[in-house]
């Protein structure tokens, strides 16, 4: 039980964290992060990329609109939307 615990708070925190990816890599605070939460910095980079800290038996999905600056993508469609703009991508791996 309480190992369950554990991992559902570090499965809970690493959401937390891949959901705030974008603004931690504007602000360059991947290490300050890292350090106030007790890991290191390669660790940290580990949960982003969601081999740690994730739930179990769960693909590993990232936060919609969290691709990989260097990931190759393909505008299938765009689109606007009362001012909006929209695009529909396909990522390449």
């Amino acid at each position: 039980m309480i190992m369950r615990r554990k991992h559902e708070s570090r499965a809970t925190v690493g959401d937390a964290v891949r959901r705030s990816e974008r603004e931690l890599r504007a602000a360059r605070s991947i290490s300050p992060l890292a350090g106030a939460i007790g890991i290191s910095r390669e660790f940290l980079y580990r949960v982003l990329a969601g081999d740690e800290w994730t739930w179990p038996r769960g693909p590993r999905t990232r936060p919609p609109g969290s691709r990989l600056p260097d990931t190759p993508v393909t505008t299938l469609a765009a689109c606007t939307v009362d001012g909006h703009q929209g695009a529909l991508l396909r990522c390449h791996r």
